[in-house]
């Protein structure tokens, strides 16, 4: 894939590990490297409205690349949107594609359970079929949590900063 929104990938490979006389195949993805965790960014710089309505746009134009490859992300959350900044440019990249799914045919439906809870669609909790529409319950949650964040949040003390951060499993301070 490239797209300037998605995380590049340098290298995969397939590692097998041996554990009770059995053998396990587990893929590794190594990605580029990049600064900050979107829940760390927005904790840490505060960016202003402007700057997360872009966050918002970058995250829907690399979901909608990755989804034009046909592939469902299923594990969209914060530590895995990256935020980079070069010459006081902010640059957005989608990572950690370990759940993802390819689907080429448009009525298929998977029904495994997997993501992050909170950030996972009702649909996948249900144990129904699911596909691209995953994604975008994520994305829509995410959007929510990084603007609601930026009209709200004017101190330390905001209780929804606080409940993202509970959200993504980090400390708020």
């Amino acid at each position: 894939m490239s797209h300037p929104n998605v995380g590049r990938i340098l290298h995969s490979l397939d590692l097998t590990v041996k554990e009770e006389n059995e053998n396990f195949v587990l893929p590794v993805i190594v990605m580029e490297r990049y600064d900050i965790t979107l829940n760390n960014f927005i904790i840490t710089a505060r960016p202003s409205v402007d700057e997360r309505l872009y966050i918002v746009q970058k995250m829907i134009c690399g979901i909608d690349y990755i989804h034009s490859q046909h592939i469902i992300h299923y594990d969209l959350k914060p530590e895995n949107i990256m935020i980079t900044t070069r010459n006081k440019h902010l640059h957005l990249y989608i990572v950690d594609f370990g759940l993802a799914k390819r689907s080429t045919d448009p009525y298929t439906k998977f029904h495994h359970k997997s993501g992050t809870p909170p950030w996972m669609a009702p649909e996948i909790f249900r144990g129904e079929g699911h596909d691209f529409p995953a994604d975008l319950f994520a994305l829509a949650h995410l959007a929510t949590a990084v603007m609601v964040c930026a009209v709200e949040c004017q101190d330390a003390d905001c209780k929804l900063c606080k409940q993202l951060s509970l959200w993504a499993g980090q400390s708020f301070t």
